[in-house]
């Protein structure tokens, strides 16, 4: 019996509820309607992975040591990517899968930004979104490609997190500076999305059903958690 949760079955999960047929599709938390104008969805941040409401579930159940919401919380805790004395590994200028450059180094700072930012979000202590916005600051300013036969991929795993990360410390009042909200946000823009968009309908020239779905599908999730973000980036709601 499988007992340990891997990256795939993060990102299928993660997958499954962006493509759900509800109107929390593509993985928008916060989506909602007004009262005025019920057809006009309006995203309430943060709005990806955790919503308001669900953040706030957690700290509760946290603090009444409610199970299975603190075993939960005790496995985050104890991860080492989940500390506020992480040291981050990057940041470096390109990144790519197949070759590899990079790519361990990067999804290691991308788990940890987003899992520091949820603690924080959790426990209040301000040393984990200071290590998430260090790691997103270092990237923002400093990563110009993604590269290799994977390229997909390799934007689509950190990049998801990367983006959650930004949205849970953007609105949740951590007071990140907005010159470096923007160069986050430039980040997304000009690195994650072209990546993303242009990603291989031939699926890198494999023949397998399950392999090219899993490759077109992979760029569903960060493509529609970097829109929020971006939008965000705007605005606050």
């Amino acid at each position: 019996m499988k007992n340990k949760f891997t990256r795939r079955d993060f990102n299928s999960l993660a997958l499954s509820t962006v493509v759900a047929h509800s109107p929390m599709s593509l993985g928008l938390r916060g989506l909602s309607r007004s009262k005025e104008h019920r057809d006009e969805p309006k995203l309430v941040h943060p709005g990806m992975l955790h919503s308001k409401d669900d953040l706030a579930r957690m700290r509760a159940g946290m603090r009444a040591r409610r199970e299975p919401i603190l075993s939960g919380f005790e496995a985050l805790r104890q991860h080492p990517n989940s500390q506020s004395t992480y040291m981050p590994r990057g940041p470096v200028a390109m990144i790519g899968r197949n070759p590899t450059v990079h790519v361990d180094l990067f999804d290691n700072d991308c788990n940890a930004a987003y899992q520091c930012a949820l603690m924080w979000c959790i426990t209040g202590d301000h040393a984990y979104a200071k290590t998430s916005i260090r790691i997103l600051n270092g990237w923002a300013a400093t990563l110009k490609e993604i590269t290799g036969a994977d390229a997909v991929l390799c934007a689509s795993l950190g990049g998801f997190k990367l983006a959650n990360a930004a949205e849970l410390i953007r609105h949740t009042g951590t007071r990140w500076g907005e010159a470096e909200i923007q160069t986050t946000a430039d980040l997304f823009r000009r690195v994650f999305l072209p990546i993303l968009h242009n990603f291989a309908p031939f699926a890198n020239g494999k023949s397998t059903s399950t392999w090219q779905s899993r490759r077109h599908s992979s760029p569903i999730q960060p493509t529609a958690a970097i829109s929020t973000s971006l939008r965000s980036s705007f605005s606050q709601h």
